[in-house]
This record gives structure tokens, C-alpha cells and sequence, in this order.
């Protein structure tokens, strides 16, 4: 069984910005992060 991955604020402030500035697919942020949909769309804002 694999240990569960803690993402940083720094991390999801990155990937976001990412997206909202169209640098990246979703799907290219997938392939080069190793995450999967929900696990960023699951992403706590106050965390």
C-alpha cells in the first residue's frame, strides 16, 4: 500500500495558476504532475 501524497499551498498555488493562464491542458498537467482529475479539483482552498 502506497502513502497518501500531501500537496503544498505553493504546489496547488503553481498548478493552478497553470490552468487559469492556459500554459498547460489539464491533461498535459496530469502526465507531468502525476495526478489525477480529482486530485486537484479536490483541492482545499484553506489548506
Amino acid at each position: 500500500m502506497t502513502k497518501r501524497r500531501k500537496f503544498f499551498i505553493s504546489f496547488k498555488k503553481k498548478v493552478a495558476l497553470a490552468v487559469l493562464r492556459g500554459d498547460k491542458t489539464i491533461q498535459e498537467l496530469e502526465a507531468h504532475h502525476r495526478l489525477h482529475t480529482h486530485e486537484y479539483t479536490l483541492f482545499p482552498i484553506s489548506n
